[in-house]
């Protein structure tokens, strides 16, 4: 199971004390720790497995964590330590108790392995870097306040938790700022602020900003660019806003995502064809961007993928462009083996339909022979076999390609009309016949583990004389 961290830097100021505003109803009481606000209110009810981590320099451990005491060992001044340590809670059962996490694991509060170096220098960095990464366990669900954090920690520290999200497969839940600056803003100075009178520092309310929308941008960023430049079709899937509205809708358009890559992998292009996993990604981007808690910019970035799926040409209804724009998507993002595939089928599918909207279904499937036929009209496989060995790979038998004639054992020659019709339709056929033996070839190459007389091509130009025959089929097909 997952453990939740609440990670933090502890500066060396000396910290006004001020109530922070952790949300709309919720005001502290005045602290000059904000650690401690957003420690009473996120981590009330974690558990023991849970933790909270504070890492300070010497000077900062002394200035800051400790407690400061007189010459008599008489306590003058908490410190964050005793101050974590201290805080009650009121928990679901109306009782009070002391936080549950730990606070510093391993060697608890006072633990120095927790003491860092000030990042002045790429070196001092790179040891804040590692000593942070390996407090890390796996599968971490992070809360990052950056409040105090000296100027290189909140760049360094979004790199840091990127490598960890890899690595460890760590995962930012939520991003905190004391803005006590807006106090200072007010009143120019803390020196003015010192000046005032007691009852009016009394007060002052600093809010704690919540920028954890900024981290899903960054992750829906990622997803979008893994999106676009690699073709996954899977990146959304690990993305949660913990709101629940939003993290449906994110669920639908991963799951509808993972459906059409599952498809395209699999080469089902009846299920491709559908067109349903287009209309489920269209309405939960919809409802993700009428949502209260989305930013523009997230917004942008999830009507980018329907944008980019429309380019292709998906579309939300049964369209047969919705196969062409699954082979499109395979040749755009190096799926040649399942392009292939699916091409060849998508043939046999356009000559079919060609001649099953010419002639009476029954009267075609009559005239194959018995072991073809099926009493199950939507078993259109042992068909559309007997079509593709009938049509698509038999020859032309006329010497200038002026009429096709059957061959002697065909049982189209028992069918009243086919070889008018088929006439009728000489151009698909020759043109597709050629096209689509070049593919067969190509095709069983690569299924028989390049075991045939084709095996010596280079992959590129698999994919450069696919995308020739797959154009020119394409444009076949828009005149039928």
């Amino acid at each position: 199971m997952s453990r939740k961290v609440l990670i933090s830097f502890l500066g060396t100021t000396q910290y006004f004390p001020v109530r922070y505003q952790w949300d709309t109803n919720t005001v502290s009481e005045r602290t000059p720790f904000v650690q401690e606000v957003i420690a009473r209110n996120l981590c009330k009810d974690w558990t023991a497995t849970d933790c909270i981590m504070i890492f300070r320099t010497t000077r900062s451990n002394t200035k800051n964590w400790v407690d400061k005491t007189d010459e008599n060992g008489t306590v003058t001044g908490k410190g964050l330590a005793s101050t974590l340590m201290d805080i009650e809670v009121t928990d679901r059962t109306g009782s009070s108790r002391k936080l549950e996490c730990a606070i510093n694991p391993e060697t608890g509060a006072d633990a120095d392995s927790y003491i860092i170096e000030t990042g002045l220098s790429e070196k001092e960095l790179e040891s804040i870097f590692d000593k942070v990464f390996e407090k890390l366990n796996d599968d971490d669900e992070i809360y990052f306040d950056i409040t105090h954090a000296f100027r290189t920690i909140p760049l360094f520290a979004t790199v840091l938790f990127n490598y960890a999200r890899f690595l460890k497969h760590t995962a930012i839940k939520g991003i905190y700022y004391g803005a006590f600056e807006q106090l200072t803003e007010e009143y120019e100075s803390v020196s003015n602020i010192k000046q005032l009178a007691p009852e009016v520092q009394d007060t002052l309310v600093a809010p704690i900003a919540n920028l954890t929308n900024i981290v899903r941008l960054q992750e829906i960023t990622s997803a979008a660019a893994s999106f676009s430049d690699f073709g996954n079709l899977r990146a959304f899937s690990k993305l949660l806003f913990g709101i629940e509205e939003l993290d449906v809708d994110i669920k639908n358009i991963s799951d509808a995502l993972k459906d059409l890559d599952g498809y395209i992998q699999t080469c089902q292009i009846g299920k491709i064809e559908n067109g349903e996993y287009i209309s489920s990604i269209n309405r939960s981007i919809v409802s993700f961007c009428k949502s209260a808690f989305t930013t523009e910019a997230q917004n942008i970035l999830l009507k980018s993928i329907s944008k980019q799926l429309e380019a292709f040409g998906f579309v939300g209804e049964a369209s047969y462009s919705n196969i062409e724009a699954a082979i499109d998507w395979a040749v755009r993002y190096n799926m040649i083996q399942q392009a292939l595939t699916m091409a060849q089928e998508y043939i046999i599918t356009i000559a079919y339909d060609c001649l099953c909207d010419s002639m009476a279904y029954d009267g075609f499937v009559g005239a194959l022979p018995p072991n073809t036929k099926t009493d199950n009209a939507n078993d259109l496989y042992p068909i559309r076999e007997r079509l593709r060995k009938i049509i698509l790979a038999e020859k032309y038998h006329s010497q200038n390609n002026d009429s096709y004639e059957f061959s002697r054992n065909s049982p189209l020659n028992s069918l009243p009309g086919a070889t008018t019709l088929i006439n009728d339709y000489r151009d698909l056929f020759v043109d597709m016949t050629r096209d689509f033996n070049r593919i067969t070839v190509l095709r069983n190459t690569l299924n028989h583990a390049n075991s045939t007389n084709a095996a010596n091509m280079a992959y590129q130009d698999y994919i450069d004389e696919f995308r020739t025959l797959w154009e020119r089929c394409k444009e076949i097909t828009k005149t039928y």
